[in-house]
Parts: C-alpha cells; structure tokens; sequence
C-alpha cells in the first residue's frame, strides 16, 4: 500500500514537473528570464497585466484600496478589474521579492505545472504514460499561443476538475469536486467561467449514456451552487459591466464563415502560431501529430460502442462549426467580438481531443492495419493543404517533422514488442512537437509589443523613483499626470491617482466625458497624453506634471512651477489645480458641443454660476483630403496660446513629421512672434479643433472655484473625508470628475459655516 501511495505521490509531481522543464527549457533556448533578458511580458501582458498586477501587489500588502482607485481612470470601483484580471488566488505569488519579470515568469510556470497536474488527476490512473496526455495538456496550443494572458490559465487548471466532477455525479458519487471547481473558476476569471459553464452544459450531455432526471437534477443545482459560491463576486460584476458594455450583441449571431476549413486543419500542426493569426478568428487548438493518431484510433475501434464513438464524433463537430460559423463562435466569446486573441474557447477543444486522445491509448491494443489507413490519410491531407506553401505561419521543416512523427507513431502502434520501448519514443517525439510549437510560438509573437527585461526594470525603477518623491513631499489627495507614458495604466503601475487608464473594464459614461472634454480616448481606454489644458488640469485636480523633455510642443503655462529635475524629466506643480472636491451651484448645463472647447468653456460656466469664455473657437480652417491625407491649414495669432485637439496618425506639422504620442489629443500648439499659418497633415483622422485661451478668463473662473475648494483627506480610496464651508446656492461637494462615479466611493462630508 505505501508503495502504491508511494508511486501516485510521484506520478503527481511528475505530472506537474514535466511541462514545467519542457517549457523552461523554452524558454532556456528562447533566453526567457532567468535564462536571458527576454520576458513573458507580450501583448496585453506588456501594456495592461504588468500595471494591475503591480497594484494588486500593493493591494495584497495592505498599502493599496482593494475596493475602490483613483487609479482607475478619474476614480472607480475595483470589482471588474478584480473579476476579470486579479481575483486568483496564485496572485498571491506576487508577495515573492523578485523583479516583475522574474515573478511573471514563474507565474506562468507554475500554473503550467498546475495544468499537469489536474490532468493527470482527472485521469484517475496511476500509470507513467499519463505524462504524455497530462504534459500535453499542459502545453497545447492554447497555451502556446496565450500564455502570458496569466488570468485565463486557471480556467485551464480547473477545467479538468471540472470534468472529472461531471464524470462523478454521473456515477452517483458526490458533487462536490464540481461545485468547487467550477465555482472557483468563476470567481477567478468570470470570462472563461463563462466558457466553462457551456462547456459543462454540453460535456454533461456527452457523457449521458441515458436520460436519468435524477442525475440531471443533481447537475442543475450543482451548477446553480457553484454559480452561487461565485455570486459575492458575479452580482456587482454584472452591474459594472453593464455601465462599460452592450450586453449580447444579438447582431453577431449571423450564418457567415469566420474561418475556412482550410484554416481549422492548418492549426493541427506544429508551429501554427503567428501574429497575424491573432488578428483573425483561427482558434489555437494544437495537440502534437502522436496525439491526433490516437484520437484516430479510438474513433475508428470497434472494440469501443459505436454509440459513444457517435458521440464523440458530434462533440468534435460541434466545436469546428463553432469555429468555422459566426453565430456558435460569438456565443463561447459572450456574444463580444474579441479584440485579437481570437478562438478563446480553443482550449476546450485540445481538452476533448486529449481525452479521445487516452481513450484511444488505453484501446490500442491488436489495431491491424489501421495505423496504415491512418497515416495515409494524414500524408493524404498534408499533400492537399501544402502543395503550395501559402500559409504563412508553417514551414516545411515543421510539416516533414509532423509527416515524420505521424509515420513513426503508427508504426511503432503495430509493434507488438518492446511496448515499454516505443511509448517512450512516442513520448519523445510528442515533447519535441510540443517544445517546438512553444518556442516558435514566442519567437514570432514576441517581435513586437514585447519589453526586455533589463529595460523594463530600468524603467520602471525611475519613473517609480519620481512619483515616489513628489508623494513624499505632498501626502495630499491629488491627481499626478506624464506627459509621457509606459502603457496607459501608469496610475496603477506607479502608484499615484491619475486619469489615463485602459483595460476591459470600461465605463462608458466616463468615456464619454473624455471624448466630450477633449481628452483622448479610445474604445476602451483614455489617456492624458503629452498635454491637456489648463481648465482640465485645474477641474480634475492634476496638481503635479512629469514632464519629459521633447514630448510637449510648447511651454507650460505660467501655473506650473518647476521642481525639479531628473534626468531629461522636470516635476511640475500646477498652483490653478483645484483639489478633489469643491462645493458648485446646482449643475444644469450639458455638455452637448462637437467642440471639446466649447464644452469646456460650458463647464466653467456651470460650475462658477457665470458666464465664462476661456476659449475661442478658430473658424477659418481649409481642409482637403487628396485620398490618404488628410491637410488642414489656418491661421495663427501671433502670442496667442492656440490649443489643438484631434486624433488622427502619421502626423505632419508644418511639413515636419510629428508622433502620435505627441500629437493626439489636445495639446498646445508651438508659439509664434509673428501672425502666420500652420498646416497639419494626417492619416485617419476623427477631426480636428482648434481654439485660442483667454489665461485672465480663466483665472478669473479659477479664482471663484478656489474660493469654494472643500478640504479633502483619505485613508484609503474608497473613502474620502471632505470639509467644506456650505454658502447659499452652492450645494454639491463632487466635483464634475466625481459625478458620475460617486456612486462607487464613500463620501464622509462635514459641513461647516462659512
């Protein structure tokens, strides 16, 4: 008995252990920290998961708001962010002192080895060749191609549990293992919850050998239990969606094709993987050439009821209509277009495959001569898809290589001797299938939207360096801003309240705001970018500026006073910044104007209960467009600050080329001593404003506000004390960043007498 306890205890760890050194070795080859200076941190792992994850460090050592952050656009709740990018429990790794790119690295791998090892537990058999399914499980396509999304892997970890209590409620044994794994999946990544919940649905069915209402009760109200367990998370998550996005899109549900049958079959070979695919809705569902001969076998054995084959067979065909058919395709993405990352629901389909995948394996015995057909067939359909090379993301030795591992895989099949011999061999070349398809999938997907690891510390370190000396001299409530920028979660990164912000959990409201004031914003994010105005800058409380040398255009108005200065960065202070709260007449106007200007001087205007004209709208624009550019030309007043707002790309400005980074949103326009005109040339614009400031006008108004500022202190963020002397006819203690979401803070307000 302790040897066979002896025995599973190993199997276990080797389970685990397996994919963890097949893919460092990966990343030993591809000089992936600790192995060299390249790092995990890709695509949206680069760009967003760095930030947040940053700030759930904080949040786990008590030195951040776990329900609430300034953060978070101009303020906003944590609930969506915590659902969709933070909430497993594996995050607690992040307490680890090693640098960010070191703990991604080790993220990644142990949920890996995680992945083997609930594969290998829903085997339930203690038997050494489980490494070849649970390994490849592990590290199958999906994983390949997404495994910097870390937020989505424990979806992987679980679904085996997932499965495995689905087979137990079948066999009368408790549900237990089902509501847990399922419900944890829930809480710890909603989306592919989501994904598991169908899943679950349809794999339930699958396995239904006959219709019992008892068992199908018992399945019912455990998916309702585990749904409930995730409940303290789903409800307020499903409220802070519902501000941020069209709930089902009904309009995606259409017959067209998303993706040719040609396509599906390219993806069953090794190295399939590029960054164009990503672009597209070909799904990532590679299991290795050894792997597919025996799900070929289990599906062509007649020693196996032709009515479980049958389903088999369904089960699989449902999925590649999933993937070839827009309406089953948008139903597993929650009735959303995906923003690259296409197929995410691939990684049930290599689940199903794996598991015919052992069936087959347990069923090989005395296969005759269909190991033959089998080989045949498949040399058959690789001639036919690759006579001409046209698929971009292949090459010829990675399609010898599967030819090769298929011929040799059937062939050892009708070996009848050494069979512990050969099932290494088949192990073999199933791990060189999958460390190849890894490490080619990171090659090519790292060449772009990818950081170093020596860089990314170096920066970080700095920019860290800066925030944290201007919140040692300032422990006020404050809004800090850049006017240049590592991603668009630099508040969340660096620690500070600040305004840019972009990641899948929007609130349209807000967005709406930004575009209406000017700021730049995008589908699902906005940022302050090289500059703003001064009336934002004083309405939204950004009290201090890092500002880069060569990034604005023009100089700082006189409200901000230099700092200091760290290398090519000086701090400002902006003495017109308004703190987080002051007291306004009951606000009446809307902010309904084309012209961001025009909707600021409205702003003003309703919250100092006068008149105001900070801006003057520039009328006299010739435009023309000649089929790629986009030319504007107007005329400039000489000493007048004229400020531009467009979003646009590959700028020109007055015949010299201009960044994105410095031109989109609104920014001030270079000075001139002498009336003259400017010409702006772009691509792909969404318009064009431009206006002239009035600084007396304006101080004018900020001089009323400041008259009304309320004193604001915070313990944490998500509650604030404010203090504020209440004068006839001035009623509202938010300012007009907080109006739309006060609702999500707590507000202590002590109303004093004047």
């Amino acid at each position: 008995m302790k040897g066979r306890r002896w025995n599973g205890a190993a199997l276990l760890l080797g389970s685990f252990f397996a994919p963890v050194f097949l893919f460092a070795a990966v990343m030993l080859f591809a000089h992936i920290t600790p192995f060299g200076d390249q790092t995990l941190l890709m695509w949206d792992a680069n760009y967003q998961y760095t930030a947040f994850l940053a700030n759930w460090k904080r949040v786990l050592s008590g030195q951040a708001d776990a329900l609430y952050s300034f953060s978070h656009g101009l303020g906003g709740g944590m609930t969506g962010m915590i659902a969709y990018y933070l909430a497993s429990p594996l995050n607690l790794l992040l307490l680890l002192p090693l640098s960010f790119p070191l703990l991604y690295s080790l993220l990644v791998l142990v949920k890996i080895g995680l992945c083997g090892l609930t594969f290998m537990v829903f085997l339930r058999k203690r038997a050494w060749s489980g490494l070849l399914f649970s390994t490849t499980y592990a590290l199958s396509g999906f994983m390949a191609a997404y495994c910097f999304h870390v937020m989505w892997l424990d979806a992987l970890i679980l679904l085996p549990l997932v499965a495995l209590g689905i087979r137990l409620i079948h066999e009368d044994k408790p549900p237990l293992l089902y509501i847990l794994s399922l419900g944890m999946a829930l809480l710890s990544q909603y989306y592919m919850g989501y994904m598991l919940c169908i899943f679950s649905v349809l794999y339930f069915l699958y396995h239904m050998h006959k219709w019992q209402w008892k068992t199908v009760g018992r399945f019912i109200a455990s998916s309702l239990l585990a749904a409930g367990l995730a409940a303290v998370l789903l409800i307020p998550l499903y409220y802070t969606l519902s501000r941020g996005y069209a709930l089902f899109d009904w309009s995606l549900l259409s017959w067209t094709r998303v993706n040719t049958l040609r396509d599906l079959l390219t993806k069953f070979y090794t190295a399939a993987v590029s960054t164009v695919q990503l672009r597209g809705n070909t799904p990532n569902y590679y299991v290795g050439i050894p792997m597919l001969v025996f799900v070929a076998i289990y599906l062509t054995n007649g020693g196996i009821p032709l009515g479980k084959r049958l389903r088999s067979l369904l089960f699989i065909a449902l999925f590649v209509v999933s993937f070839w058919i827009a309406a089953p395709y948008y139903v597993w993405h929650a009735f959303d277009t995906p923003n690259f990352f296409p197929a995410r629901f691939s990684f049930l389909f290599s689940f199903l495959l794996i598991e015919l995948g052992f069936e087959g394996f347990e069923a090989r015995q005395n296969p005759g001569k269909r190991p033959l057909v089998i080989f045949a067939v498949f040399a058959g359909v690789t001639f036919l898809l690759f006579r001409t090379l046209t698929v971009e993301y292949l090459a010829y030795k990675t399609i010898f290589f599967d030819v090769a591992a298929c011929a040799a895989t059937c062939g050892l099949l009708m070996l009848k001797k050494p069979r512990r011999l050969w099932l290494w061999l088949i192990i073999l070349m199933q791990f060189t299938g999958l460390f190849c398809n890894s490490y080619y999938a990171y090659r090519r997907l790292s060449q772009i939207y990818t950081t170093e690891a020596g860089s990314y510390t170096a920066e970080v370190d700095a920019t860290q360096a800066q925030v944290d000396r201007i919140q040692a001299a300032d422990g006020s409530v404050c809004r800090i801003e850049k006017n240049f920028y590592r991603n668009d979660n630099d508040a969340f990164l660096y620690g500070y309240r600040g305004i840019s912000h972009m990641s899948s959990d929007p609130d349209t409201s807000l967005i709406a705001l930004c575009e209406a004031v000017g700021l730049y914003k995008g589908n699902y994010h906005i940022r302050y970018g090289s500059a703003t105005t001064p009336v934002l800058d004083s309405l939204l409380g950004v009290k201090y500026l890092l500002s880069k040398d060569g990034v604005a255009f023009g100089a700082l108005p006189d409200s901000y006073q230099a700092l200091w200065t760290d290398d090519d960065v000086t701090a400002y202070e902006n003495t017109s910044a308004l703190p987080l709260a002051y007291l306004v007449p009951q606000q009446t106007l809307a902010l309904t104007d084309t012209s961001p200007f025009i909707n600021q001087n409205t702003l003003l205007s309703d919250l100092t209960g006068e008149t105001v004209a900070v801006f003057a709208p520039v009328e006299d624009i010739a435009r023309t467009y000649d089929g790629t550019w986009e030319t504007y030309t107007f005329p400039v007043d000489a000493n007048r600050p004229l400020y531009m707002t467009s979003f646009g790309s590959d700028y020109t400005l007055n015949g010299q080329a201009e960044t994105e980074d410095r031109m989109n949103g609104t920014v001030l326009l270079p000075a001139t001593d002498a009336d003259t005109a400017y010409t702006v040339q772009m691509t792909a614009p969404l318009g064009i404003d431009l206006a002239y400031f009035d600084w007396d006008a304006f101080q004018s108004a900020q001089a009323i506000l400041s008259a009304h500022a309320a004193a604001v202190e915070s313990d944490t963020d998500s509650h604030l004390t404010i203090t504020a002397a209440v004068t006839d006819g001035h009623t509202s203690c938010l300012s007009p960043s907080h109006t739309t979401r006060a609702g999500r803070c707590g507000w202590t307000v002590k109303r004093q007498k004047p």
